[in-house]
């Protein structure tokens, strides 16, 4: 049996609580509540406010409401086995109601004749008389007079558990460890943050309460106003606590992470330049100064560059690879497949035609023999440029001195990749294309841990791009469009997701 007489601290165990037990305290448990400290923090998922008091001859239909009165008239109906409905009349100065319950035959030993009950629901006008089906009911004292409506929470249910005993629970948890729980909010900066908040158009009443208020007022409030500044506190505290999270990290990244400094001048700019023979976008030259200031830094880029397709996102890749040799290190373009990945080879093969810049291809297709001479020639820095698939990441590919890795539409690059990459403690840069931004990329751009560079005008001479988000009933519309063009002699490309693992990142190809 528990001890009642412990005194509760937030570790403390929920069978160890009074009234709680061994077999509950499971049932709990599928809601990820083991402790004090994870009930307190299972925040309600919405609320349930009060309807607001009304007269008999102010209701309106389907509109929320309240009133008190006595029971003046009440009987139950059981039509067949299992099946009753219990009506009585509620009366007051201002008229009668009648409510309604279906199946609840235990109604009738409850709402008893003469005795004053509050009654909440949504009216509804049957004939001539207002009803109420299955409303809340409160029972009162005889001179009782109405209640202070209270916002009740709601929390998320598993099975076996109900709404009032989570109520209760907390309840009694708020009472007894409110105030143990940590401040990591001192005076001055809720006091701040309110008036930041404030002038950002978020209606708050005095400052952000502390954090025992706060959590009582989350799980029972005492008024919409509390509720909002309490939650508003909590909101708070999560975001500065993830920007201060990502701080660490960035700060962690240029220090902890070394990487080559990659530097840009005047004459390597002309150089590299003198090989695009089309004047560059203004969103281009913006990108490629982004990524000549970050490869210029001892600490490693990480960037997503963004753009639709035909935006001219290869031509500042190539810039990077090339400012990478300028410098004296290799680069590697790593392509999802290795129909991308041969693409990208004779793009540069043409960008880079009459160059000392020595080109290489890595991928699976590749003879036993091509393989080996691909990799003996990238060890020892023969190759500058070197363009694959994931096959760049297996076991035996070695660089003499890897300054950057270019990523095209390649999701699944991360930690495990990069270490792969990783030669004598210095990481490459990293720099990631991608037309369709899956939400984790954009994700980690909004919060600071990818910079972004975006490419949202066309080059000159581009055709339109018309993208279109189709529903389930267009599909026979637009496959029929797929035939037209097939039938003109056009080609389709059609990207569907790959569920399975292949066995290979070059099959199915």
């Amino acid at each position: 049996m528990p001890d009642e007489s412990a005194s509760v601290t937030l570790a403390t165990r929920l069978q160890h609580l009074p009234g709680v037990g061994n077999g509950r305290a499971k049932r709990l448990e599928k809601l990820g509540l083991r402790t004090v400290r994870d009930l307190l923090f299972l925040f309600p998922r919405d609320y349930e406010h009060p309807a607001p008091s009304a007269k008999v001859t102010d209701l309106r239909e389907g509109v929320a409401a309240s009133l008190v009165g006595k029971i003046t008239d009440a009987e139950i109906v059981s039509r067949t086995a299992g099946k009753s409905v219990f009506g009585a009349i509620v009366e007051n100065e201002s008229g009668a109601v009648r409510i309604l319950f279906f199946n609840q035959p235990f109604r009738a030993e409850q709402l008893t004749f003469d005795r004053q009950v509050m009654i909440s629901g949504q009216p509804k006008l049957n004939g001539l008389r207002w009803e109420f089906v299955h409303p809340k009911v409160a029972i009162l004292g005889d001179n009782e007079s109405q209640p202070e409506p209270r916002i009740l929470p709601v929390y998320p249910l598993t099975e076996g558990v109900k709404q009032i005993e989570l109520r209760r629970l907390t309840a009694e948890v708020l009472r007894d460890v409110a105030d143990d729980l940590s401040e990591v909010m001192p005076e001055r900066l809720r006091q701040s943050a309110a008036e930041t908040l404030r002038h950002s158009g978020i209606d708050i009443v005095g400052d952000l309460p502390d954090i025992g208020q706060a959590i009582r007022q989350v799980h029972h409030p005492d008024s919409a106003a509390t509720l909002l500044s309490s939650r508003t506190r909590f909101v708070f505290q999560e975001l500065l606590v993830m920007q201060l999270a990502l701080a660490m990290r960035r700060r962690k990244l240029t220090t902890n992470l070394q990487s080559p400094p990659l530097e840009s001048s005047a004459v390597i700019d002309a150089r590299i330049l003198k090989r695009f023979p089309f004047e560059l976008t203004g969103d281009q030259k913006t990108a490629i100064a982004d990524v000549s200031r970050d490869m210029g830094r001892q600490f490693p880029m990480n960037r997503l560059l963004q753009g639709d397709v035909g935006s001219g996102k290869t031509v500042v890749a190539i810039y990077a690879m090339m400012l990478a040799v300028a410098n004296q290190h290799q680069a590697v373009l790593m392509a999802p497949t290795e129909v991308l990945a041969r693409q990208h080879y004779q793009t540069l093969s043409r960008t880079l035609a009459n160059s000392r810049v020595r080109l290489g291809l890595l991928c699976g297709s590749l003879s036993a023999s091509d393989r080996r001479e691909v990799l003996q020639e990238t060890s020892s820095g023969d190759i500058d440029l070197l363009i694959g698939t994931q096959a760049l990441l297996q076991d035996g590919v070695e660089f003499s001195h890897l300054g950057l890795c270019v990523i095209d539409e390649q999701h699944k690059f991360g930690v495990g990749q990069r270490v792969a990459l990783r030669s004598g403690g210095v990481d490459p840069h990293y720099l990631v294309m991608s037309a369709t931004p899956i939400p984790r990329s954009v994700a980690m751009t909004l919060f600071g841990d990818v910079e972004l560079s975006t490419l949202r005008e066309q080059p000159p001479g581009r055709g339109v791009v018309n993208t279109y988000l189709a529903h389930d009933g267009w599909k026979d519309r637009w496959w029929t469009f797929v035939k037209a063009q097939l039938d003109e002699g056009r080609q389709v490309f059609v990207v569907a997701p790959r569920v399975a693992t292949a066995q290979s990142d070059d099959d199915d190809e």
